[in-house]
Formats: structure tokens, C-alpha cells, sequence
């Protein structure tokens, strides 16, 4: 699953790490999977920063890349992952 994932995304991913484009997909994988490929890419991720807003499971953590903040965040429920940079 995370293969196939990285084959449909990793590119988009790449993207917004390094031009700041914001990036979407609806393909579903485990935050935690999300994390780990963020990690291989060399960015700091800050663990404190996970919040939820309850029962609905939308779900966001900031991480850093190259001197930018940035948040992924997505929706339990529906399975939709979004980056964006974080203005300066």
C-alpha cells in the first residue's frame, strides 16, 4: 500500500516541499505511513503539533523542510492528505 501510494503522490510531495505548491490527493494511507515517507525526504516533524478536532478525525502536524514550516493534514473519515506552506 505505501508503494503504490509514493508511485501516485511522491511527486506532488516533492512539489510542495520544494516550490511550496500546495498538494492534495483523496488516496488514503495511515498518518503514521505519511509521516515516516515525510521523514525519508528529510523533514522534521513535530509530533506535539498533531491535533484533532474530535469526532469527525480531521487530523493536522507541522513539520519543517529547508528553513520552511509547512502542515499536513487530513480527514480520518474520508481519507483526503493536504500540504501547505506556512507563510513567513
Amino acid at each position: 500500500m505505501v508503494e503504490y501510494f509514493k508511485e501516485r503522490n511522491l511527486e506532488g510531495i516533492q512539489k510542495a516541499l520544494t516550490v511550496g505548491e500546495d498538494w492534495s490527493t483523496e488516496d488514503s494511507l495511515p498518518v503514521q505511513d505519511v509521516l515516516d515517507i515525510l521523514e525519508e525526504l528529510g523533514c522534521i516533524i513535530d509530533l506535539d503539533s498533531f491535533e484533532t478536532n474530535g469526532w469527525q478525525y480531521d487530523w493536522w502536524c507541522n513539520f519543517g523542510y529547508q528553513g520552511f514550516s509547512y502542515t499536513l493534514s487530513g480527514c480520518g473519515h474520508y481519507g483526503k492528505l493536504s500540504i501547505y506552506r506556512e507563510e513567513k
